[in-house]
């Protein structure tokens, strides 16, 4: 079957989808971690009565958490 149209199969750079799967996952990435961090903070304050402050810790060690999981690594 003959293919029509500017797509070659195998021919076509596919840097474009690269990006915005890579986007996609760093967004998942963050968001996940932002609404983890939130209902830690959240939980700990209001539920537990632990006060604000721990939860606030809380929440930057998720963050933190985060944010080296997220680094890339060389090998």
């Amino acid at each position: 079957m003959a293919q029509q149209g500017e797509y070659h199969r195998g021919e076509m750079t596919v840097a474009d989808q690269r990006s915005t799967y890579t986007l996609f996952n760093s967004m998942v990435h963050w968001c996940s971690a932002g609404v983890a961090a939130l209902v830690a903070l959240l939980t700990i304050w209001l539920c537990a009565h632990a006060g604000f402050l721990l939860g606030l810790i809380v929440a930057v060690v998720i963050m933190g958490v985060a944010f080296f999981m997220s680094r890339k690594t060389a090998h």
